[in-house]
């Protein structure tokens, strides 16, 4: 049995644990000029294959963690 758990975000990891061995992989960002400022995404392609890898050796669960904001966060920071 494979699990694998995903903490979203640029920040976030994926882990993947078969009952002996835990494996944690940083999930992939690259940088981007948004508005004349630098920040970070996802790589989504390199994310997606990460995740098409990590399933091919026979996922039986997966858990993502839901995201939410604070009562206290701004908006841009919320997302």
């Amino acid at each position: 049995m494979r699990v694998l758990g995903i903490d979203p975000g640029t920040k976030g990891a994926i882990a993947v644990y078969d009952g002996q061995t835990l494996e944690v992989h940083d999930i992939p960002v690259i940088k981007v000029q948004r508005g004349g400022k630098g920040r970070s995404e996802i790589d989504e392609p390199a994310f997606a294959r990460m995740i098409d890898c990590i399933a091919k050796e026979h996922v039986t669960r997966a858990w993502i963690e839901q995201v939410g904001a604070f009562p206290t966060d701004g908006a841009v920071s919320a997302f």
